[in-house]
């Protein structure tokens, strides 16, 4: 009798470092509950669970503080209580991979978070989880190689990204492939220059002269100018 007393003693104490030291701050707008999260009852630190909720009651966003930093798994939801998105942050950025989920439950998204900016391959996906694109990502930019499939899981489409200092997003740079999704047949190529793209070949044309200013300085020097030159 003595022994059992003395455990729950123990789990009693060993539950109340946490607990008598946090209290629960539940926040309401127009009588609904909105946020509710833990913080250190001296301090008021945030430390331990924190939730959003959505209009009808379920949780939208669930994750853990730890002495006023971000810490451990972050879970989104959807307004139906599904799954929308896995994340892992550690000392208040995030960091490592993620996941992102459609209401169906298939994965829409998946990356990788390195010191709270994504880097690497990014690949989101059809809702029958049909692999959709791939791209790569250096500080949250395109800059890499991709590749972007149809419906019916076929390459369609595959280049390069380039990154300018200042802009939220990639723009396409080299060779750019294009293919049917049916019967998977090289359609046309183009060559682009930072966002600037200009067709060089098509299926049953062949290659194709500069018909601007632009493309012609795109293509000076390139092995599809001396085609094009050839072919006159």
């Amino acid at each position: 009798m003595k022994q059992l007393t003395k455990l729950l003693l123990g789990v009693w104490f060993a539950l109340c470092l946490h607990s008598c030291h946090t209290k629960v701050v539940t926040v309401r707008y127009e009588k609904r509950v909105v946020e509710r999260y833990q913080v250190l009852t001296e301090s008021n630190v945030r430390h331990g669970y924190y939730k959003i909720y959505h209009n009808n009651g379920n949780v939208a966003l669930e994750h853990t503080y730890h002495h006023g930093a971000l810490s451990g798994l972050e879970k989104i939801f959807h307004e139906d209580g599904s799954l929308s998105g896995n994340l892992m942050l550690k000392n208040g950025k995030y960091e490592g991979f993620f996941t992102y989920y459609h209401p169906e439950g298939m994965v829409k998204q998946k990356g990788y978070y390195k010191k709270n900016v994504m880097d690497g391959e990014l690949c989101s996906y059809y809702m029958d989880g049909t692999l959709k694109e791939c791209v790569t990502m250096k500080n949250n930019v395109e800059q890499g190689p991709f590749r972007e499939y149809a419906s019916n899981g076929v390459l369609v489409r595959k280049g390069s990204y380039t990154s300018i200092l200042g802009d939220k997003e990639g723009l396409e740079d080299g060779l750019i492939y294009e293919y049917d999704s049916e019967t998977r047949k090289l359609l046309a190529k183009k060559r682009c220059k930072e966002g600037f793209c200009c067709s060089i070949w098509e299926l049953g044309k062949g290659y194709l002269k500069a018909n601007t200013s632009i493309c012609d300085e795109i293509m000076n020097g390139t092995t599809e100018k001396s085609n094009m030159l050839g072919s006159e």
